[in-house]
């Protein structure tokens, strides 16, 4: 890697931690409650969408949440599926969010009638929510796709290979 891409990259995350700065998010919505990994995204988006009815979204708005579940995907991959489940809800916002396991324990817990041990993970989910530009969005959704057309098909990666 040359100097010039290592000082984008070094700008980049500096950016990134402004976002997502602690001095940002006095105050977080945390729930006590195990969420099972697939009510994971549902939950928050309805919570998200119930909190974003009550305050005005002109410019943008910042949120934070301390959940218990168990995080499967990186934070990048976490925010790009949060991002798209949030707009198939409401089209005119969309969100950045950062994900971090901040500890992991066991636990036993009742699912389902029975009581089993699992791994939870505490969670801290930093989004910022912002008025949907539906032409950055679609771009965005489009790169998506292509670049995970571009990872699952060797034989679509023969067409997509400039991309």
């Amino acid at each position: 890697m040359n100097c010039d891409n290592m000082e984008i990259t070094k700008t980049k995350l500096e950016l990134e931690n402004n976002l997502f700065d602690d001095t940002h998010y006095p105050i977080y919505r945390e729930t006590n409650n195990y969420i099972l990994k697939e009510n994971l995204l549902e939950i928050l988006t309805n919570d998200l969408l119930e909190y974003i009815k009550t305050c005005p979204l002109n410019t943008e708005m910042r949120v934070g949440y301390i959940i218990y579940s168990k995080l499967l995907l990186g934070s990048s991959k976490m925010n790009n599926i949060f991002n798209i489940f949030i707009q198939k809800h409401n089209p005119n916002i969309r969100i950045q969010s950062l994900w971090t396991v901040c500890e992991t324990n066991t636990s036993s817990i009742q699912i389902d009638n029975q009581t089993k041990i699992v791994e939870v993970d505490k969670i801290k989910i930093k989004i910022i929510v912002k008025p949907n530009d539906k032409d950055l969005s679609i771009k965005k959704l489009a790169d998506i796709i292509l670049n995970q057309t571009r990872k699952h098909t060797k034989k679509a990666n023969e067409y997509l290979k400039k991309l």
